[in-house]
């Protein structure tokens, strides 16, 4: 049996809270809390974080999308079967670096509605991972609005792409990274998280038809646009436009027949803007849907690549998601909508 002290016991739950594994009501004040910690951490702590790290985060990956069987590639070719199956073992490895337990301690230790995580030291993928899950953790809390103001966060591209909105003030710069999350194993986190991805961005185009203010709906597409920009640009230098398809995933449920522009500007207050101020403010409250044509484009290329040229495999699924997805249906509605939109 191992012994731990009162703090760790506290950072051991927040751990597992951060992992999925207890609600965030449990241990919440405990984020708005200064304890003090002890000079270092007991080995049976260590060894209770390793362990509950690399089952916890393998299980949180497989039951996010690890478990379905799809199509991605690996090595220019198209691999089928549940991550596991498509690749290698040797290849999901995910290390955690000190940095995770010095997360764990800020989060345990200090009041982090007020104050930010100092560290300064490159991050492994995995220490980036748990970031993730943490953010997703307080995304809908008091919290947030500190934790968005931080480097960490600002920086860590899997945090920009699942919530742009987060950063939508003049004040809260985001520098997204992205190359790390379209190869290798951060490329494996991000097929995982397809479902996840797209109903975040579904969730954030709806509520854009209760948003009222002008600035705000500049702030929100100017945040959407610098993210789907480096990511998308990332994405096809690495030749992996397959992490993509949660964008024609969001679309097919946004884009029914029965949508309209209203869906995107209902509450909008532009009455006392003019004809080009709409205009923008429009095409703000657009972002999302113009970033379908973007995708369109891959579409037309992919369609042109031969069987012995260089990334016909990549070609090829994304033809193939793209049919699966009836894209170009919503590429039309996407464009109707926009010319809708349009203040004339």
């Amino acid at each position: 049996m191992r012994a731990v002290s009162h703090f760790e016991a506290k950072l051991l739950r927040i751990l597992y809270t951060i992992l999925g594994r207890s609600p965030i009501a449990q241990v919440y004040r405990w984020f708005e809390e200064t304890n003090s910690p002890p000079p270092c951490l007991s080995r049976d702590t260590i060894e209770l974080i390793k362990q509950a790290l690399s089952k916890g985060a393998t299980s949180l990956l497989a039951e996010a999308g690890g478990w379905k069987k799809e199509r991605f590639l690996r090595n220019e070719d198209i691999s089928d079967g549940r991550l596991w199956e498509r690749t290698p073992p040797q290849e999901l490895g995910m290390s955690f670096s000190p940095a995770t337990i010095d997360f764990l301690v800020w989060l345990t230790a200090e009041n982090t509605k007020t104050n930010s995580w100092p560290y300064q030291r490159k991050l492994t993928t995995g220490d980036k991972l748990l970031n993730y899950l943490a953010f997703r953790t307080i995304n809908e809390t008091g919290l947030v609005e500190n934790w968005s103001k931080q480097s960490w966060a600002k920086k860590n591209g899997l945090i920009a792409l699942a919530f742009p909105n987060q950063f939508a003030h003049p004040k809260l710069a985001v520098d997204p990274h992205f190359d790390e999350w379209v190869m290798g194993v951060g490329g494996c986190v991000v097929e995982c998280f397809q479902q996840e991805l797209a109903r975040y961005w579904i969730d954030m185009e709806q509520k854009k038809a209760h948003i009222t203010s002008p600035a705000h709906m500049r702030q929100l597409g100017a945040a959407q646009q610098l993210v789907l920009d480096r990511f998308l640009s990332a994405a096809k230098a690495a030749d992996r436009t397959d992490l993509c398809r949660f964008l024609l995933d969001a679309a097919r449920q946004l884009l029914p027949s029965s949508a309209g522009p209203q869906q995107w500007a209902r509450a909008l207050k532009v009455g006392k803007l003019r004809i080009s101020e709409r205009t923008e403010v429009y095409r703000n409250a657009s972002i999302f849907l113009e970033s379908l044509d973007q995708l369109e484009q891959w579409q037309q290329k992919a369609s042109t690549v031969g069987y012995f040229d260089e990334g016909y495999a990549a070609s090829q699924l994304w033809l193939s998601t793209w049919e699966e997805f009836n894209a170009d249906e919503h590429v039309r509605k996407s464009r109707q909508i926009r010319e809708d939109l349009a203040p004339f």
